[in-house]
């Protein structure tokens, strides 16, 4: 592969350059410059936008190495460590990111260009400028902070972007925190919390903002809607839009590393017999964890049980037959609090 191949000359300035290429006996005619700047020269400049794009991305996908280098200098995304094949992705987000034109839809591109169709997306736009995005993923603060910095140059000037990502739980190994993220800058005994999301919060509970960092409160809550819940008492300090707001009493318990066992038959809200496949291996009462990457996960004692049932503290919630079923192996969080919130300021 020549390096000749690696660049093709960008023009930015299609409608200047088309208004110079006029005949002298054109020039100056008001009409004849409106079709050339206002109709023809968008469509070239098109086309030139995907040329380029096209050729970037070919260039990037068959290149390797130093290549790889050489291009991230031409369009101003360095390696910092990163693999080869961590690299193209960074580098596709970076073309995408350079030709950003703040839209939402533009942020989601660069974060589909690094992380790929099959992860999870959700964005909302704020009125009047501003917009969410939740993207959940397996990734490393390597990888978040790459992120972060295309994202920044990417959004738009006077616009207030807060991307939230969390390390996606391996069903195998752990189940992350229950939580949400604050949406806006709050004050001492504010009691009105905006939020990313409540559709993980019970309707009511105990949450503790800012779990792990200065001035964390705790206090009961009630949700009002799908983004705002209110507290009882009320913040004792304020915090910053992007704080964590933590599910108490969910702070990322560990499990075993395989699922027990499955539910066979349907589970309602105060049953205290949960039916399952097997309990082979199970300590003889403890705690078990059902649906631990679903929504309705629920950590319940239980006191006894039989070849094929626990008896379990009342459910609080229901859940359908072919829900696994874990052993809490009773260590505390590792990876407690595992939603991560990240906020980009104008």
């Amino acid at each position: 592969m020549s390096l000749a191949s690696l660049r093709i000359d960008y023009i930015a300035d299609w409608a200047a350059r088309l208004v110079t290429r006029l005949y002298e006996q054109f020039k100056g005619k008001p009409k004849l410059l409106a079709i050339v700047e206002d109709v023809i020269a968008p469509q070239v400049q098109e086309l030139e936008e995907a040329t380029q794009l096209a050729t970037t991305l070919r260039s990037i996908d068959d290149s390797e190495g130093w290549q790889l280098d050489l291009l991230g200098g031409l369009i101003g995304q360095l390696r910092a460590g990163a693999t080869d094949a961590l690299y193209r992705f960074y580098l596709r987000g970076r073309v995408l990111a350079n030709r950003s034109r703040g839209t939402t839809e533009d942020l989601v591109s660069v974060l589909r260009a690094v992380l790929g169709s099959a992860t999870s997306i959700a964005f909302v736009d704020e009125w009047p400028a501003g917009a969410h995005i939740e993207a959940v993923y397996t990734t490393s603060a390597a990888i978040a902070a790459a992120i972060l910095d295309l994202l920044t140059d990417a959004h738009a000037a006077g616009v207030r972007l807060i991307y939230i990502w969390r390390e996606q739980a391996v069903a195998e190994t752990f189940f992350t925190a229950v939580g949400t993220c604050l949406t806006a800058d709050t004050t001492d005994a504010e009691t009105t919390l905006s939020v990313v999301d409540t559709s993980m919060l019970p309707a009511t509970g105990t949450v503790t903002v800012n779990p792990n960092g200065d001035d964390p409160t705790t206090d009961t809550y009630t949700v009002v809607d799908g983004v705002t819940i209110e507290l009882t008492s009320g913040l004792s300090v304020g915090h910053p839009a992007g704080t964590f707001v933590e599910l108490s009493g969910d702070d990322g318990l560990g499990f075993a590393d395989d699922p027990l066992t499955t539910v066979t038959a349907p589970a309602s809200i105060g049953d205290t017999a949960l039916t399952v496949a097997d309990t082979t291996g199970a300590p003889a009462s403890g705690f078990i964890i059902i649906e631990p990457d679903a929504v309705n996960r629920e950590r319940v004692a239980y006191s006894a049980l039989a070849a094929d049932e626990f008896t379990v503290a009342p459910l609080t919630l229901a859940h359908a037959a072919g829900s696994l079923v874990y052993v809490d192996d009773g260590t505390a969080g590792a990876f407690a609090s595992a939603q991560v919130c990240g906020e980009i300021d104008a």
